[in-house]
């Protein structure tokens, strides 16, 4: 059965390190509890472990770590033996190696003092630079002729712009990214076209930024 711990500190270099972390750990009895198992859908980013690395704002990188982060509690959670811990070191920047892309997430405090929540994913880093808050909430849904309904997760993300240091939120239409990208959009639209690129989702903006970022 996994056990459910929260280091006070976190000690993390080698193999033997290890061990003594998670006695350390074990004596002091802290807990990571996840959200209320009632409520339908997922809290975390990612439902599986993904490889990852975390990088502190002390410098210190810790690499091979199964990682999952819990979006709803804004939790950065490591697995080791089967036993769950929660990272309270302070975080710079963290990377799960999920099965379709490298996700880095950033302290958001760090990049701009108007950016929402702890971390948010860079999605393009360069001349103008594209970010995403993730936020999950739990909504009641009202079931038919009964008094209680069930509690499921619902996602409330947003996505930012940032071009020299002034922040902006976007919404993921071919108005808004005209708008942004306006002193290059007929490069930009061309290449769209050319790539059968849509302006109304995610991947269609990444790579217009990216390209409109490369001329």
């Amino acid at each position: 059965m996994t056990k459910l711990v929260m280091p006070l500190f976190f000690l993390f270099i080698s193999s033997s390190a290890v061990a003594q972390f998670i006695s350390d750990a074990a004596t002091n009895r802290p807990f990571y509890q996840s959200a209320d198992a009632n409520i339908q859908g997922s809290a975390f980013y990612q439902k599986d472990w993904s490889a990852g690395i975390i990088r502190t704002t002390r410098g210190v990188e810790y690499n091979n770590l199964q990682l999952k982060y819990d979006i709803y509690s804004k939790v950065l959670v490591f697995n080791v033996n089967d036993s769950l811990y929660r990272f309270t070191e302070p975080v710079k920047e963290f990377e799960l190696n999920t099965p379709k892309k490298i996700a880095k997430f950033v302290n958001a405090s760090l990049v701009h003092n108007l950016l929402p929540g702890d971390f948010a994913e860079e999605l393009v880093k360069g001349k103008l630079n594209f970010y995403k808050h993730y936020k999950k909430i739990v909504v009641e849904i009202a079931a038919y002729n009964s008094v209680s309904g069930t509690k499921q997760f619902e996602d409330k993300n947003s996505f930012f712009l940032i071009r020299e240091n002034k922040l902006t939120e976007v919404s993921l239409n071919k108005k808004n990214l005209e708008e942004q990208l306006k002193d290059k959009w007929a490069a930009v639209n061309a290449f769209m076209e050319e790539k059968q690129l849509s302006a109304k989702n995610e991947a269609g903006w990444v790579a217009a930024i990216q390209y409109y970022n490369s001329l």
